[in-house]
């Protein structure tokens, strides 16, 4: 054994020879392994909950649709049966939908849906916002991108209302949302409309409603009380796996506000069914193509055609999720309910009650698995454990290499 130690001894050689190799093996191991975990840019979540009672949180857009989008005794009047006779039969929705949309580069057919949509005086009886009502330029009117809704109208669309007109602070409680009473014709209802009743969409201000993530259906003669709950998430863009993203396609045209996830997929889906299926710029100028089940209806071709359309969107990632997202998860409940003055059987009304569950907000925030500095500190750990490397020593290195040098040079 004594001979491990023995000065230029073969054995001792040999010894300290197989020892540095293995420990700079292993460094050269971990340092490979690090470094790959740190390449991967993998992403870690961070949760926490802040108390938002004081500043208070600001209300959600409220988008709201009638499912009776025109008045049936002008869009379907004897003057007009000519134009509109084939939808005026039509008694599947999303069939009405689909040939509506066909038909509607007729400007004629423009005029006369323009004329029988139910203006916002028609549909809202009326509106409360913590107590109080709501005052005019709250509200905006918004055609979304189903047609077949007529004329839809917004609360709170504009961030800045929403932030200076409708924040909830101190406590939450149902008496402190937002209160709507609406109102169906039923008379009026096209033959397509097997349900009288309003879509609400609650989203976030400054974005585009979509009607399959958004949407609560209200039912005629119902209370439906809704209570919210915020959610805000913070994602990490390129080169980190989650690859968010905060607008849309360079090739998409900028008609949709914001960036949505759900809005991306809707407009590369119909893009890909422009492309493929070979529909006349007229139609897909229009941002109403967003109803995908409606293009898909606008005739047999096009039914066809929808069948072989393959979720390209999906599959090539396409629609990365948005960077700084906030939703609102909803608790739904519905009773019944009768406008107490009431008269005439023929006009359903519907009642909202929209409130914060609680004024606390959850925030979900994303961060590297891995930085560059805890790159280097692992590096550095696995060299200075192994091999008793430092960057003290490599300095002392540079400056034994740098007087040999002047020795060699000086003579």
């Amino acid at each position: 054994m004594a001979a491990l130690y023995e000065e230029d001894s073969p054995l001792g050689t040999t010894y300290k020879t197989v020892v540095y190799s293995a420990m700079c093996a292993l460094t050269i191991y971990m340092f490979w392994y690090a470094s790959a975990d740190y390449w991967k840019f993998a992403v870690s979540t961070i949760t926490e909950i802040k108390d938002r009672s004081v500043e208070g949180l600001r209300m959600p857009s409220i988008t709201v649709c009638n499912m009776d989008g025109f008045k049936r005794s002008i869009f379907c009047a004897d003057i007009y049966r000519n134009l509109t006779r084939e939808l005026c039969d039509l008694e599947d929705e999303v069939e009405f939908a689909g040939r509506f949309m066909n038909l509607y580069g007729d400007q004629m057919l423009q005029e006369i849906a323009d004329n029988s949509v139910f203006s916002r005086q028609d549909q809202l009886v009326s509106c409360f916002f913590a107590g109080k009502p709501c005052e005019e330029h709250w509200f905006r009117e918004k055609i979304v991108s189903f047609p077949r809704y007529g004329e839809c109208f917004c609360l709170f669309c504009d961030e800045e209302d929403a932030g200076k007109y409708g924040r909830v602070r101190g406590r939450a409680t149902i008496d402190g949302g937002l209160s709507l009473v609406l109102r169906s014709h039923r008379s009026e209802s096209m033959k397509s409309v097997k349900t009288p009743g309003y879509l609400v969409m609650i989203h976030y201000p400054g974005t585009m409603p979509e009607v399959n993530s958004n949407a609560v259906y209200l039912n005629g003669g119902t209370t439906t009380t809704i209570g919210l709950s915020v959610h805000v998430s913070r994602r990490l863009r390129e080169p980190y796996v989650t690859r968010c993203q905060q607008e849309y396609h360079e090739d998409i045209v900028d008609t949709f506000g914001a960036y949505v996830t759900q809005i991306c997929f809707k407009v590369e889906y119909a893009l890909d069914f422009f492309k493929q299926c070979g529909f006349t710029p007229e139609v897909k100028a229009r941002s109403d193509y967003l109803d995908t089940d409606a293009l898909c209806e606008m005739h047999p071709e096009a039914k066809e055609c929808c069948r072989n359309l393959d979720d390209r969107n999906v599959r090539n990632g396409i629609c990365p999720l948005v960077c700084t997202e906030t939703t609102y998860s909803k608790q739904v409940s519905t009773s019944a309910w009768r406008l107490p003055s009431a008269k005439n059987a023929s006009i359903f009304f519907s009642r909202l009650k929209l409130y914060f569950t609680s004024l606390s907000c959850e925030y979900t925030t994303e961060v590297p698995s891995m930085t560059f500095v805890q790159l280097i500190n692992l590096v550095g750990g696995y060299m200075g454990m192994f091999v008793g490397f430092s960057f003290l020593i490599f300095f002392e290195i540079v400056e034994i290499i740098i007087r040999t040098c002047r020795l060699h040079l000086h003579g």
